[in-house]
C-alpha cells in the first residue's frame, strides 16, 4: 500500500509540473516568437549540464548506501553545497561564450540569471535525496507540487501583465527553488539536518562514485541535447524553435517515468541488490508495468496533438505535429533506459552506466552527423528515432553482460513490440493528412 501512495502523489506532482510546463510553454508562445522558445531550449541544455556538476552523483551515491552516519550526512551536504556555488560560478562565466556561439544576448542573459538558482540546488540535494532514500516521496511530491505551482503562477503573472516574456519564467523559478527549499528543511526529520561534524573518509568513496555517475550524465546530456545544439546553430534558434516545442511535448510523459524510477523503484532496487533473484523479479515486473502505462500515454499524446498543438500554440507551430509524431518513438522507448539506469545506480556500478553513454553517443554522433549534412528538421527528427531503436536494442544484451544476468529475449520482444505500434500510428497519421 506504502509504494501505491508514493506512486500517485509522484504521478500527481510529475503530472502539475507538465501541465505547468505546457501552459508556460503556450504563454511564451503566443506573447512573443518561436525564437524564444529556442533561446529557452539551449539555455535549458546548459541548465542541465550544470545541475549535474552540481550534483557530482552525491545523492544517488547517499541513496546507494544503506547505513551512513550523521558526520558522513554532512559532509556530503557540505561539499553538494560547495558544488552548488562552483556550477553558479561555471554557468555565469560560460554565458557569454554561449551567447556569442548562437548569437543571441537573451541566451547569455538568461543564463546569468539563471545561475542564482545553483545556490539553491546544492544545499536542497541532500535533503531532497534523504525523502527518497527514506521512502517519504508523497511528502516530498507535495513540497513539490506547491513549488511547480510557484513556478506557473509567478511565470503567468510576469508574462501576462508586464510581458517580461522568457525572463519572467526564468525569475519564477529563483522564487521557486527558494520556496522549494525552505519547505524541504521545514518538512526535515531530525536526523536529516548536517552538523558541524564531519567525516571526510566518506569523501573519496562518493566522488568515486560520483566522477562516474557525472560523466555519465554530461555524456547522456549531451547526446540527448545534441540535435538542440545542432540544429541552433545551423538552422537558427527560431526553427530550433519549433522543433523544440515539439520534442518538449514528446519528452513531457517521460518526466512521468524518470520520478517513478529514480525516486520509487531506484531505491527499492538498492535494497534488493543482495538478492538476485528478487532483484530480477523486480525489474522484469517494473519493466513491463512501466512499458505498458508509458504506451498508453504516448498513444493518448499522439491523438490529441494533432488538435493541441494549432489550438494551444498557434498555426505558426503546425509543422511540430509532424515532427512529434516521427520523434515518438523515443519517448516509447525512453523508459526501458532509465530502468538500466537505476539498475547501475543502485548496485554502485555508475561505471557501467558510463561506459554505456560513452557508447551510446558515439552511434548518435554519427547519426546526427548524417542529418547535420542533409539539414533538414525533418532529418533530425528521423535521426533521433532510428538512433533510439537501434540503442534500445542493443541495451540489453550490454547491460546483461555487464551488470546483471537478463532474459534477452523478452527484451527483443518488448522493443519490436513498442516499434510495431508506432509503426502503426505513424501510418495512420499520414494516411490521414
Amino acid at each position: 500500500m506504502r509504494i501505491r501512495t508514493e506512486a500517485l502523489w509522484i504521478l500527481i506532482s510529475t503530472g502539475i509540473g507538465g501541465l505547468s510546463q505546457l501552459t508556460i510553454y503556450a504563454l511564451l508562445s503566443r506573447s512573443a516568437s518561436a525564437e524564444v522558445i529556442g533561446q529557452l531550449a539551449i539555455i535549458n541544455v546548459a541548465l542541465g549540464i550544470a545541475f549535474l556538476l552540481q550534483d557530482m552523483g552525491l545523492s544517488s551515491y547517499y541513496i546507494h548506501r544503506q547505513s551512513i552516519s550523521a558526520e558522513q550526512r554532512s559532509t556530503l551536504f557540505a561539499v553538494n553545497t560547495a558544488f552548488g556555488i562552483i556550477s553558479a560560478l561555471v554557468l555565469a562565466i560560460s554565458s557569454v561564450p554561449i551567447g556569442s556561439f548562437y548569437e543571441s544576448d537573451a541566451i547569455a542573459n538568461g543564463l546569468i540569471l539563471i545561475s542564482l538558482n545553483f545556490f539553491f540546488l546544492g544545499v536542497s540535494a541532500q535533503y531532497q535525496a534523504s525523502y527518497i532514500k527514506y521512502l517519504k516521496n508523497d511528502k516530498l511530491a507535495k513540497i513539490e507540487i506547491f513549488s511547480k505551482l510557484c513556478v506557473l503562477s509567478v511565470s503567468a503573472f510576469l508574462i501576462v501583465y508586464f510581458n517580461m516574456g522568457l525572463t519572467g519564467y526564468l525569475y519564477s523559478i529563483l522564487l521557486a527553488s527558494a520556496v522549494k527549499f525552505f519547505l524541504l528543511l521545514g518538512f526535515a526529520e531530525k536526523s536529516w539536518h548536517p552538523k558541524l561534524k564531519f567525516d571526510k573518509q566518506v569523501i573519496r568513496p562518493a566522488l568515486n562514485f560520483g566522477v562516474y555517475q557525472l560523466g555519465s550524465q554530461v555524456i547522456n546530456q549531451l547526446r540527448t541535447q545534441a540535435d538542440q545544439l545542432i540544429i541552433g546553430k545551423s538552422l537558427g534558434v527560431e526553427s530550433l524553435g519549433v522543433y523544440a516545442l515539439a520534442k518538449e511535448l514528446v519528452m513531457q510523459p517521460t518526466k512521468f517515468v524518470g520520478p517513478m524510477v529514480s525516486k520509487l523503484l531506484m531505491p527499492r532496487f538498492a535494497m534488493l541488490q543482495s538478492n538476485m533473484d528478487e532483484y530480477n523479479r523486480y525489474f522484469d515486473k517494473a519493466r513491463l508495468i512501466l512499458c505498458s502505462v508509458n504506451t498508453f500515454i504516448y498513444l493518448s499524446l499522439a491523438i490529441f496533438s494533432y488538435f493541441l498543438i494549432p489550438v494551444v500554440f498557434g498555426d505558426e507551430y503546425s509543422i511540430a505535429i509532424e515532427i512529434l509524431m516521427i520523434i515518438l518513438l523515443v519517448g516509447l522507448l525512453r523508459p526501458v533506459g532509465s530502468l538500466f539506469g537505476a539498475l547501475s545506480q543502485s548496485k554502485g556500478k555508475s561505471n557501467v552506466e558510463f561506459f554505456w553513454n560513452g557508447f551510446a553517443s558515439v552511434i548518435s554522433l554519427s547519426i546526427l552527423l548524417v542529418a547535420a549534412y542533409i539539414g533538414t528538421i525533418y532529418a533530425f527528427a528521423i535521426a533521433m528515432a532510428v538512433t533510439q531503436l537501434i540503442l534500445s536494442l542493443v541495451s540489453g544484451p550490454f547491460f546483461s553482460r555487464n551488470l546483471v544476468g537478463l532474459n534477452i529475449g523478452s527484451h527483443i520482444i518488448i522493443i519490436v513490440s513498442i516499434t510495431g505500434i508506432y509503426g502503426a500510428v505513424l501510418s495512420v497519421f499520414y494516411a490521414t493528412m
